[in-house]
């Protein structure tokens, strides 16, 4: 059993999002998320179900024909495969939950088309990209 206190968690960084595992385990992922006023989190898929919950601040998630505008307490469902990016109007506490897909195997992994990534994403994308791989493979960072 693992218990966490959200409030605790929020930790802004000036420069990047800044993400937190919780929890990884084949089919469950659980990820923490403090971002700034303004900071992105590029567009992305998943192969597995995920929602995300505003714990604390106002976000825009743009998946599928409209954004979608959230606050503190709101929750939402992104399918599996859909495209989707989040932009923090206000600092903000995000708790994503990926659940299903297909296991932890190298096989699954995703790739990334870095030379599509604008340049001031491309380093909290590769940061976040790279730490989620470490701890969903058990490595340090």
């Amino acid at each position: 059993m693992q218990k966490h206190n959200l409030n605790v968690l929020i930790e802004y960084d000036d420069q990047r999002f800044n993400p937190s595992v919780l929890m990884s385990e084949p089919g469950f992922r659980m990820v923490f998320l403090s971002m700034r006023a303004r900071q992105l989190i590029p567009e992305h898929t998943s192969k597995a179900m995920a929602t995300v919950q505003v714990i604390v601040g106002h976000v825009t998630l743009f998946a599928g024909s409209f954004p979608n505008e959230l606050y503190a307490g709101e929750i939402i469902c992104i399918e599996s495969g859909m495209p989707h990016r989040i932009e923090a109007i206000e600092d903000s506490a995000l708790l994503v939950l990926s659940t299903g897909g297909t296991g932890t195997s190298m096989e699954n992994s995703e790739e990334l088309d870095l030379y599509q990534v604008p340049k001031p994403q491309l380093f909290p994308l590769v940061t976040y990209r790279f730490s989620s791989g470490c701890r969903k493979f058990g490595w340090k960072e």
